[in-house]
């Protein structure tokens, strides 16, 4: 299967936390919220401007930057 960065996930469309990139500047922040390898998580909403982007993860909705998502690597289910 071919990864894709969580910025380019449809909305809806549930995927699977593969990495985050350790170029990532908060990547022990995202841990610590929950974004973590073999987590489910689906894009729920966007901005007008289409940055940040609502996930739900875990129950929980958390927007990210989109500067962010693309170092978060998922596979679409």
């Amino acid at each position: 299967m071919k990864h894709k960065t969580l910025d380019n996930i449809p909305l809806g469309k549930p995927a699977v936390i593969v990495d985050i990139s350790d170029s990532s500047k908060c990547k022990l922040r995202l841990y610590e919220i929950g974004i973590t390898p073999e987590s489910k998580i689906i894009g729920l909403f966007e901005s007008p401007l289409k940055n940040p982007k609502a996930y739900l993860i875990n129950g929980t909705v958390i927007a990210i930057r989109n500067e962010e998502a693309k170092n978060i690597k998922v596979i679409i289910e």
